[in-house]
């Protein structure tokens, strides 16, 4: 199989980046759940509309608009195409806004319409006659592209299950009592730290990393965090995030976790906003801090299982390349249909009619 690339994203136009969503082994996964709820939002938009239809660039319209007004600003990526927006939020003294692509498989019911949630809906500007007459294009590409996932989805499946073996051999090598002890010191001196309060991401979820349409990607820290790194080379890490988590809970710090993209429910990073810190593994690089995780653990353990380590770990490659060349057939296929949407559009009057929902997020957030 081919080798794919693996993309790191830098933010640029907001404050705060991570994924929407993410491609895992249980199927699609949206994170909107723990990163929108109606009754801490002044407004929230949701942009309805097929590929193509502009909705990205609506989201990057408004991001840009808040930003130039002096707002806070926080870009959610999509996990199945890393160079696309589905989500835009803007915080200020009127309080937060978001705007977010409801689409599926993000699809999104208000909870309070008109009182909160409103829809806009981009397909309205769309030449349906044009679309009509490119039917079996469009049903063929769509076909298309749903095997391809389904195919990476079987793939993902399988690769957590390998996954999951790996860190049950490296956690049963761990020394926890060792590990935590390091874990409490450095959550300790963190919290003696001056900070501010953890008025923007919260104790909740994000992910940083995607494997996607394009290849894997992740996106690097903002420029105003310090990064902690963990250099791991035994599939011990998840642990030492929990037990960091706990101890940074602990020491009175809110804390918000990074998931693992394939296993959601595996933790594979940690922010700290207040200390502006971020807590990730080690990739080729080394932060700020490095705990390196081999102190915590027993290498007569890890020798047992050295021949087993090997295989599963090659077992893993090939499945996540496998996932990964499935996905980029499915690209193949959802780039395509982009095509034939955008071709479409009456582009100029989509901006126009999008300009008053632009101006009403940025200056109810204003307050």
């Amino acid at each position: 199989m081919t080798k794919t690339k693996h993309t790191v994203l830098t933010p640029k136009d907001a404050d705060e980046t991570f994924f929407a969503g993410a491609n895992t082994a249980a199927g699609f996964a949206s994170f909107y759940p723990e990163i929108f709820d109606e009754r801490e939002l002044r407004r929230l938009y949701l942009i309805k509309g097929g590929p193509g239809s502009g909705k990205s660039t609506l989201l990057r319209r408004i991001i840009l608009a808040a930003r130039d007004a002096g707002l806070r600003t926080e870009a959610y990526l999509c996990g199945s195409d890393p160079f696309s927006l589905d989500a835009a939020v803007i915080r200020g003294s009127g309080g937060v806004v978001a705007a977010i692509d409801a689409t599926s498989p993000h699809a999104y019911d208000a909870r309070y319409p008109g009182a909160v949630a409103s829809l806009f809906d981009p397909g309205a500007f769309w030449d349906i006659s044009a679309l009509r007459a490119h039917r079996e294009t469009i049903t063929a590409l769509a076909d298309a592209k749903g095997e391809a996932y389904r195919r990476a989805y079987r793939y993902l499946a399988a690769l957590a299950v390998v996954r999951r073996d790996l860190r049950r051999l490296g956690e049963d090598a761990l020394d926890r009592a060792k590990m935590g002890a390091a874990c409490r010191r450095y959550a300790q001196s963190l919290a003696k730290r001056s900070g501010e309060a953890d008025a923007r991401l919260g104790a909740k979820t994000r992910c940083a990393r995607c494997i996607s349409m394009r290849g894997e990607a992740a996106i690097d820290a903002a420029a105003e965090y310090d990064t902690v790194t963990v250099a791991d080379g035994a599939f011990a890490s998840a642990a030492f995030f929990d037990a960091m988590r706990e101890e940074l809970i602990s020491a009175g710090l809110g804390v918000c976790r990074l998931c693992d993209s394939v296993e959601p429910e595996v933790t594979a990073g940690l922010i700290v906003p207040s200390r502006a810190v971020r807590i990730i593994e080690a990739d080729g690089k080394v932060g700020e801090r490095n705990f390196n995780l081999a102190r915590f653990l027993r290498r007569d353990a890890l020798a047992e299982t050295k021949s087993r380590r090997a295989f599963s770990r090659k077992c893993a490659e090939t499945l996540r390349e496998g996932a990964l060349s499935s996905l980029a057939e499915a690209g193949e296929c959802h780039f395509a249909l982009e095509d034939v949407y955008v071709g479409a559009m009456d582009f100029d009057a989509l901006t126009a009619a999008s300009a008053a929902l632009i101006e009403e997020a940025v200056e109810t957030a204003k307050g």
